[in-house]
């Protein structure tokens, strides 16, 4: 008699143990591997408040939106999966919504471990309540949309992530767009739109590029910036390193302990009116309206970060690059805690999906218990006997 053992299973024994007062609910919309839906939002629909959805990877995208509008947890197999089974958890569309309703509140909610098209976070209408507490771990994004004309999103934590586009809605600029949002140890390609509130953290990020409206208020630590702020009407501007962004304005911010790839923020025209223009904390672009004095010390303009290992003719996010900074990295225990700049340093280093040059060091699975690899010794066995099975397993950290 032949005996099979889901992959997804097993790992829900094991990650059970962890969840005793919610009930997990499983995903798969792949027939091969048995789970209780197979579609997301009618996991989503079905679950209560505090419960765990379990997506599992698949070969099939989940090719929907998915409307999350209560306290949930969910967990994808990851954007690159280091283990035996190696299909991501991609989704077209997850929305994080709040609307006038009571019930319906996804604050509090927990997501790791899916590549997304389009993530999102925001209120239905200024009548709805708050929308925040809300952790994004470990996941790819291409673009990962905070707030929107209503505004009210406070209290995100953002963290290990890899996000194509990052967008703050730009909002009112004596009202500001969102607080006490903590962005910390991703790679970050573009930050998009506008940032405007002295509770919001960006640290220990790799930042490509500043690319729409303006930056305001907000504190950047222990972070490396890559690009030349240029304008973005008057055409983009290669670097040393093949990364570009364009001018935007960056007013009465403050910036500590961070690296600037480039020595020469801005093109001629656009450079900051500033001195000296070789200080990171004077040298953004800023114009009438966006005036305010940027504040800080102990940033390092125009100096290489030395890596480990990083192809600057691929983009940021290239798995094979490695964002670690060598002994002699200007870097090095030279961030705000002692801790290194960059991704690799703070309260949160970037945790490794696998060894250098594997192709995976830069894509760590959701930390929960994982079935890495499982074999059947004797898949074919008589009545009565022993079935052996060969599991590796990691125990999520």
């Amino acid at each position: 008699m032949k005996r099979t053992i889901p992959v997804l299973m097993t790992t829900l024994l094991l990650y059970a143990t962890y969840q005793v007062n919610a009930k997990v609910i499983t995903v798969s919309n792949d027939a091969s591997v048995p789970a209780q839906y197979a579609v997301i939002q009618s996991a989503v629909d079905a679950a209560v408040v505090g419960d765990t959805i379990y997506v599992n990877g698949s070969e099939q995208p989940y090719l929907e939106t998915v409307y999350v509008r209560k306290k949930l947890v969910l967990i994808g197999a990851g954007y690159n999966p280091n283990k035996q089974n190696r299909y991501k958890t991609y989704v077209s569309n997850i929305y994080f919504e709040r609307t006038t309703v009571v019930a319906q509140d996804p604050s509090g909610s927990y997501i790791s471990g899916f590549d997304v098209n389009s993530l999102n976070i925001y209120r239905t209408n200024t009548t709805a309540g708050l929308v925040g507490n809300i952790t994004v771990t470990r996941s790819k994004l291409n673009s990962f949309w905070i707030a929107d004309p209503n505004g009210g999103v406070s209290g995100l934590l953002i963290k290990h992530n890899i996000i194509n586009y990052l967008y703050f809605y730009r909002g009112d600029w004596t009202i500001g767009s969102g607080a006490n949002i903590t962005v910390t140890n991703n790679i970050i390609k573009d930050i998009n739109y506008a940032v405007n509130s002295n509770t919001t953290l960006f640290s220990n990020n790799i930042i490509e590029k500043i690319s729409s409206w303006a930056i305001k208020n907000a504190t950047f630590a222990n972070n490396i910036f890559m690009g030349d702020y240029i304008n973005a009407y008057s055409g983009q501007q290669s670097i040393g390193p093949l990364f570009t962004t364009s001018s935007v304005a960056v007013a009465n911010n403050t910036f500590n302990n961070n690296m600037c790839y480039t020595n020469i923020l801005f093109s001629n025209d656009y450079k900051s009116n500033y001195t000296p223009n070789t200080d990171l904390v004077n040298s953004f672009y800023r114009d009438v309206t966006y005036n305010g004095v940027n504040s800080g010390g102990l940033n390092q303009v125009g100096v290489d970060p030395l890596f480990e290992n990083v192809d600057f003719t691929k983009p940021v996010d290239y798995y094979l690059n490695d964002f670690r900074l060598t002994a002699d990295s200007p870097g090095k225990n030279a961030g705000t805690n002692g801790s290194d700049i960059g991704i690799y340093g703070g309260l949160t280093p970037w945790p490794d999906g696998g060894e250098p040059g594997s192709g995976f060091q830069l894509s760590p699975v959701p930390p929960i218990p994982q079935v890495l690899y499982m074999n059947v010794i004797n898949a074919v066995i008589a009545e009565g006997s022993e079935l052996q099975v060969e599991v590796k397993a990691s125990k999520g950290y």
